[in-house]
């Protein structure tokens, strides 16, 4: 049949183009959001295959003829279901990430999101061996894992020797520039940094305030000293 051999053919040229640049042939955590697009992509397509594939067996059927079976169609099938577990999941996550990047650096609350993103990677752990094994899997664990990491280095920044000079430094660092505001300043700036990449950067310029508001400390208190020693030679003198 024409039809047939035209369907394979389909098939054959969407099995090549699904392995060499589909939902699952992303290398880098940072191609995840272009692969969340590529599954909307690829699942129409899959889909208009699933429909002509079942309308010629619908004709098979019809004239008593042998059905016929598509391999490639079912690994691909097979596969297409495991990523949209995984992207499901990825969805989910990023989700709530933009949630939690609404809230105001004032109110930041970062056990709730430690808590918040460790479920998703637990969920990701209870998926089968099967999915879990896909490159794609450690893809995510990865994005989700530093994710985890750079909330430590939030409480780093909650530091009160922390002055303005010191946010312009690490905005310096980062090449991202955000609105200091208390009343409009939220975790989505800090979330754009990807604060794990710059560990040192962060600890060197918290090392550094710190011993800065040690010293202001101690010149007021030498300060201090000194005014009631003049103020005390000054009472005495009168």
């Amino acid at each position: 049949m024409i039809q047939l051999h035209r369907l394979r053919k389909s098939i054959s040229a969407f099995a090549d183009k699904f392995a060499r640049h589909g939902p699952g042939s992303i290398k880098n955590a940072d191609e995840l959001p272009h692969g969340l697009k590529l599954m909307k992509i690829y699942r129409d397509e899959l889909t208009k295959l699933e429909i002509d594939k079942q309308e010629l067996t619908n004709a098979e059927k019809l004239f008593n003829l042998s059905i016929s079976s598509y391999p490639e169609l079912y690994v691909i099938q097979k596969e297409m279901k495991n990523l949209e577990k995984l992207y499901q999941l990825y969805e989910q996550q990023l989700k709530a990430r933009e949630q939690w990047s609404e809230a105001l650096w004032r109110d930041l609350d970062v056990q709730l999101l430690i808590d918040g993103i460790e479920n998703y990677i637990k969920e990701l752990k209870k998926m089968p061996r099967e999915i879990k094994g896909m490159s794609l899997a450690k893809l995510i664990e990865l994005n989700m894992k530093e994710f985890r990491e750079s909330l430590p280095l939030m409480l780093d920044l909650k530091n009160e020797a922390l002055r303005e000079r010191h946010w312009r430094m690490l905005m310096k660092e980062t090449n991202i520039e955000f609105d200091m505001n208390p009343e409009s300043f939220t975790l989505e700036n800090l979330f754009q940094m990807n604060l794990q990449r710059f560990n040192d950067v962060i600890q060197n310029i918290v090392t550094s305030a710190t011993k800065e508001l040690q010293i202001e400390k101690v010149k007021k208190k030498i300060l201090f000293f000194f005014c009631k020693k003049i103020l005390f030679i000054y009472i005495g003198c009168t």
